[in-house]
Formats: structure tokens, C-alpha cells, sequence
């Protein structure tokens, strides 16, 4: 696909790209904002369970960091799978960004050795992403067994 320019690539104005970014922080502050009043909530429900039904504090936090480490190794695994997608298209390619890609009006275009070694340097980033999720998707997941009394 390309742009009435003829341009393999979908151009965005900088103005465009600056709103986007601006509302990507902004959806995250609110999310980071929500989640910080949900954590003050759940202590509060755990303190008081606590003192009410120990074991049954347990179980629920055991439960609850379980989630918590399935949903941190499937974002990152997410995360990296898109960025080896993407490296694979910069690889056949041979530009990067990949042609057929959103691009910010001025970015600068790598093709040949340049374009490789980006595409290469993004796959290795990749696969550390994907052992760091799995290493801590694992840590969470054994660490109510590893910290919390039987």
C-alpha cells in the first residue's frame, strides 16, 4: 500500500503524532490512576479478611498472584511477539521501518546493511523480552509457595 505520494509507507503529520502520544499517556496516567485505587481497595478487603477468615485470605491472594503472573507473561510474550513480527517484515523488507509501516513525516529510513542489522538487533530484543516475561510470570507464580506459611 502507499499514500497518494507514492510512498510505500503511511505518513503521519508530526502534530498527529504528538496528539497520539499525548493521548497514550493520558489513557495511561487514568489506567495507572484507576489501577492505584483498586490496589488501596484490595489491601482494605485483604486486611480486613485477613483478621476475619486467615486461610481464606490465603487462597484469594495465592489465586490473585497467580493471575497476576499469567497476565504478565502473556503481555510480554504479546509484547515480543509483535516486535519479532515486525522484525521479520523489516527482514523482507530490507528497510526499516518495514515498508507498508505508519511513519512520522521526516523519520529517517534505514535500507540494506543498516535496515539488517536493526531487524537483527530487535529479534535479539525480542527474545530477552520473552525470558524476562517467562522468568517473571514464574517468579510470581511460585511466590506465594516460596513466602507465604502452609
Amino acid at each position: 500500500m502507499s499514500d497518494s505520494t507514492g510512498s510505500p509507507y503511511r505518513v503521519v503529520s508530526r502534530k498527529t503524532a504528538i496528539l497520539l502520544i499525548v493521548l497514550v499517556i493520558g489513557l495511561g496516567a487514568i489506567a495507572v490512576s484507576l489501577g492505584l485505587g483498586w490496589v488501596e481497595t484490595y489491601s482494605d478487603e485483604m486486611a480486613e479478611l485477613v483478621d476475619t477468615d486467615p486461610d481464606q485470605a490465603r487462597i484469594k491472594l495465592v489465586r490473585d498472584l497467580k493471575i497476576v503472573a499469567v497476565a504478565t507473561g502473556a503481555f510480554t510474550c504479546a509484547l515480543a511477539a509483535f516486535l519479532v513480527w515486525y522484525g521479520i517484515r523489516s527482514l523482507g523488507t530490507g528497510s526499516m521501518p518495514p515498508k507498508d509501516s505508519w511513519i512520522v513525516e521526516g523519520q529517517k529510513i534505514r535500507t540494506g546493511p543498516d535496515a539488517v542489522f536493526s531487524a537483527k538487533l530487535l529479534l535479539v530484543s525480542s527474545a530477552v523480552i520473552i525470558l524476562l516475561g517467562i522468568a517473571a510470570a514464574a517468579m510470581l507464580w511460585r511466590l506465594p509457595a516460596a513466602s507465604l506459611p502452609a
